[in-house]
């Protein structure tokens, strides 16, 4: 597929990868790596300026949120309820 905007697709697709967090061992790192991996096509993103620009900063913003949420709460992993008790 191609067309004017398969580098935004291309870059949302290569930061999905991040939601798999919950299932690593070391969640921190793995979505620090992701988000590593995102630069390159976020800056040819940017280049074309506007709303384009726009876009790959919000999205870098909510790939670092997310690092930042997993260092603060799960930065050894999830920790799952072992009693199995609702969480609410």
């Amino acid at each position: 597929w191609g067309g004017p905007f398969q580098p935004h697709v291309q870059m949302v697709a290569s930061g999905m990868g991040a939601l798999a967090w919950v299932s690593v061992a070391s969640p921190a790192l793995y979505v620090g790596e992701v988000l590593n991996s995102v630069p390159a096509l976020s800056d040819k993103i940017s280049a074309l300026g506007g709303r384009h620009a726009e876009f790959a900063g919000l999205y870098r913003d909510l790939l670092r949120g997310l690092l930042a949420y997993v260092k603060e709460h799960h930065g050894s992993g999830v920790h799952w309820n072992p009693a199995g008790e609702e969480a609410a």
